[in-house]
């Protein structure tokens, strides 16, 4: 089973896990490693701690593996960038990873969108297609 994806970029993707999956399940509603409620109290305590930062903090974005998998669960064996984590002050948090991946953050996780595109292709690119998307008009001190 493969999610659908989004043309959002000429060879961008952007997938977004369906409605009909609870927020902290998995693939065929399949409950995650990691009790909702820890999940939600690890991303609260990180953007707490965004929030508490002596210089403002518009998004935080984890590249670290094992970061990426205390905050969300994913694992892979491709374990290494260009897999990403994004958290906004504001909206949601959504992941970029290769495409060949990007299921796998469906499967695995509670991240409801994910960014992606063909193996041949830039994914650090992608990742800054994804930042602009929340910051349309250039609204963060980000470059």
């Amino acid at each position: 089973m493969a999610f659908p994806y989004e043309k959002v970029g000429e060879s961008t993707l952007l997938g977004t896990k369906p409605e009909s999956i609870p927020k902290f399940f998995g693939w065929y509603g399949k409950e995650l490693e990691v009790p909702a409620k820890e999940y939600e109290s690890r991303l609260q305590r990180t953007m707490q701690s965004m929030a508490e930062a002596p210089e403002p903090i518009d998004f935080l974005v984890v590249k670290s593996p094992e970061d990426i998998r205390w905050l969300t669960g994913f694992h892979t064996i491709g374990d290494s960038p260009p897999q990403t984590m994004v958290i906004p002050k504001v909206g949601e948090p959504f992941m970029v990873a290769r495409l060949i991946e990007a299921d796998l953050v469906h499967k695995y996780t509670w991240i409801g969108k994910v960014w992606t595109c063909p193996d041949v292709c830039d994914v650090t690119a992608v990742l800054f297609q994804a930042l602009q998307s929340i910051f349309p008009s250039g609204d963060s001190n980000f470059v």
